[in-house]
């Protein structure tokens, strides 16, 4: 039987201090300093350590009330009521230091969020001018319109606080006109999307900040493109930019949100360099309003509203999230910094204002960030929401380890690490998803807005992975291997994304999916034999032509199937082929619905185990040729940088952007005809 454990009663001796060892405290010499025959001292005399304090716990408690309490008297007041300064009677913690904004700051916001205005009968929404091109009632279903449409994609206005302040424009414009009956309210429908009456609005000083002409031209222009009539919303655009420097010298919250649907529409009709201005002039506005700035002490001092409050941290982060997204799409870095915000994140709703919101009345001025505001499916665009957020944040990430200027060079074995940990974070993102968050789940809820943010997922694999698919090392077997694991997690990605886009109506493609299809493409083409890979070019390409025939986001769609074409056709892929593409939702042509799967459970069979040989002999098409004649077409010219022609193929070693030189050494020379 072994012997008990001794009791360590004994402190360390001076050479165990100093060398920071395990003592066992022998006296008059320990074993370590016998071991290294040096002199042995204790030079205290305490025989055993002290236990701790009896009122330890008792002040931590009392610590922790006291914290918990101050936060409390910290916590903004609810919608109805706004908080009035009022002296406390507990002194405050001095490990939290009270929540102030510099003096300059806070006259900056309150001089931006106080507009001068004269008694709420006399309550100026800065509409004056604004000429009216269609009937009331036309213009409340192009509002329906819009509100579907932003449902499928990234929101950017806040229903609720903009009906209340239209509501009142609009009676005012069209005061003969009787008032359209509101839509029927059903199970799955939201009563806050209709516009209320005018009398039942409440008139606040935060109102001219939720409408301005050019948000309403800008809305009306997106709702009339999905509406499927292109020429009204061409109309509604030119007002739209005639009236964008106008509001520009003195802005507000919807010229923000208006700056953020011109982007939109500008990138879905292939001017990415306007959309790429539009989104600097949206975020330059917000900055120029302090929106990158916590304004919580105004709200505690009663100088802004809580619903402005909560408006204003809502459109931040949906420019914020809108940068990230389209300089992914375009191959642009951001624009906007991180380190120089602190605005709050969104909270999400409480369980009382779940509970209450099938209840109240449709007239009722509800928080903007309530289910029924936002008319989203409740708790699910919350989640929806949640997990953008942290995408973005998980994208940021990602794209700083792989394209970061001042990167050490890498080994390969450097290389190995970086891919399988890169891989790891995104599938451990996936996998902190809820159930129905998942692409099964949302393909389940058909909710276009949930596929959406899983091919943003995919794409952030592909982009990550892209620019170690050319070699940049001498061939060895860490090398090959490096290559090879890329080019399986990027050639998986590329095939869910053929697959998830079979799920969205073609009559309402996100504004990204053209981009995200070619991203996927200049993959999948690197494998010409691989007969699932040419399948998910052939939908890809069938998912183009789809949104080409339906009339949405045309140029953008034609654009990038032609990129597409003509990528396969400088490497000498062949997509024609006797085999029927899996049908896109809401065309007719298609297989049943089991041959993808069937193509992914043979996936392994048909994958090629010298990837990284393949790779190089496709690659190698795209190095310079001395004969025009081998050119079997001649590349069209192309409008857009993003796909510019000295770019398109070196898209293929990289995330398109130019953060990352290295990448360019083995396909930076195409043919001296095709540099713009």
């Amino acid at each position: 039987m072994s012997e008990p454990r001794t009791k360590k009663t004994s402190l360390a001796c001076d050479h165990c201090r100093r060398r920071k060892r395990k003592c066992d405290g022998h006296t008059p010499t320990c074993t370590s300093c016998e071991r290294a025959k040096v002199e042995c001292a204790y030079t205290t005399t305490l025989e055993q350590r002290r236990p701790p304090q009896k009122v330890y716990v008792a002040a931590l408690e009392a610590r922790i009330a006291q914290l918990e309490q101050v936060l409390k008297d910290a916590a903004p007041s609810s919608p109805e009521t706004h908080p009035t300064p009022h002296p406390s009677s507990d002194p405050p913690s001095p490990s939290t230091p009270p929540l102030v904004l510099p003096d300059y700051t806070a006259d900056v916001l309150q001089s931006t969020l106080d507009p001068t205005q004269g008694t709420f009968e006399e309550l100026d929404l800065g509409m004056a001018g604004y000429e009216t091109l269609l009937s009331l009632q036309l213009e409340h279903k192009l509002l329906t319109q819009f509100w579907d449409w932003q449902r499928m994609h990234l929101p950017y206005v806040a229903p609720v606080p903009f009906l209340s302040a239209y509501a009142i424009h609009s009676e005012l414009s069209h005061p003969d006109e009787p008032i359209p009956t509101p839509s029927p309210i059903t199970p799955h429908s939201c009563a806050a999307l209709n516009v209320p009456r005018a009398s039942t609005v409440q008139r606040t000083s935060d109102l001219p900040h939720f409408i301005s002409p050019l948000l309403v031209d800008s809305m009306f222009a997106i709702a009339a493109l999905f509406h499927g009539d292109p020429d009204t919303s061409e109309v509604f655009y030119e007002r739209a930019k005639e009236r964008l420097l106008i509001e520009a010298v003195n802005p507000r919250l919807a010229t923000i949100q208006a700056a953020c649907l011109m982007a939109t529409w500008e990138l879905g009709h292939a001017r990415s360099t306007a959309a790429w201005t539009l989104i600097g002039v949206a975020l330059s506005l917000c900055i120029r309003l302090g929106m990158n700035v916590d304004a919580t002490p105004l709200v505690q001092s009663g100088a802004i509203s809580q619903r402005l409050f909560e408006t204003r941290n809502f459109v931040f982060w949906a420019t914020f999230n809108m940068d990230r997204f389209h300089a992914t799409c375009m191959g642009m870095r951001p624009l906007i910094d991180r380190r120089i915000i602190n605005t709050p994140k969104n909270s999400s709703p409480s369980s009382d204002t779940l509970a209450s919101t099938r209840t109240k009345d449709a007239t009722e001025i509800t928080s903007w960030w309530s289910p029924s505001t936002l008319g989203m499916d409740d708790v699910l665009i919350q989640a929806a929401w949640d997990s953008v957020q942290d995408l973005v944040r998980m994208m940021d990430d990602l794209f700083d380890t792989v394209y970061a200027t001042d990167a050490a060079t890498r080994t390969p074995q450097d290389i190995l690490q970086l891919v399988t940990q890169n891989h790891l974070t995104i599938q451990k993102f996936i996998d902190n998803l809820p159930t129905w968050l998942r692409s099964t789940g949302a393909i389940r809820r058909k909710e276009s807005g949930l596929v959406y943010l899983h091919l943003f997922i995919h794409l952030t694999a592909i982009l990550t992975n892209r620019p170690f698919l050319s070699s940049h090392h001498p061939p060895s077997h860490l090398t090959r291997k490096y290559r090879t694991l890329a080019f399986r997690i990027a050639r998986a990605s590329a095939l869910q994304v053929s697959s998830l886009i079979r799920h969205i109506p073609l009559s309402s493609p996100c504004v990204t999916m053209p981009y995200i299809v070619y991203s996927a493409c200049t993959v999948l083409l690197l494998a010409p034999e691989d007969p699932a890979a040419m399948d998910g070019v052939r939908t890809g390409l069938a998912c183009l032509d789809g949104m080409d025939q339906t009339g949405y986001w045309v140029d953008s769609a034609k654009d990038a199937a032609r990129r597409v074409r003509a990528l396969a056709n400088r490497w000498g892929v062949g997509l024609e082929s006797s085999r029927r593409v899996l049908g896109l939702a809401g065309s007719k042509q298609g297989v049943r619905a089991g041959a993808l799967q069937e193509y992914l459970r043979s996936d392994e069979a048909a994958f090629a185990s010298n990837i990284d040989a393949a790779i190089d002999q496709t690659l190698q098409l795209a190095q310079p040729i001395n004969n025009l004649a081998h050119l079997p077409i001649q590349l069209p010219p192309l409008q857009t940088p993003s796909y510019s022609p000295t770019r398109r193929i070196r898209q293929l070693t990289r995330r398109p952007t130019t953060r990352h030189a290295s990448a360019l050494r083995t396909l930076a020379h195409p043919h001296p005809s095709l540099r713009s």
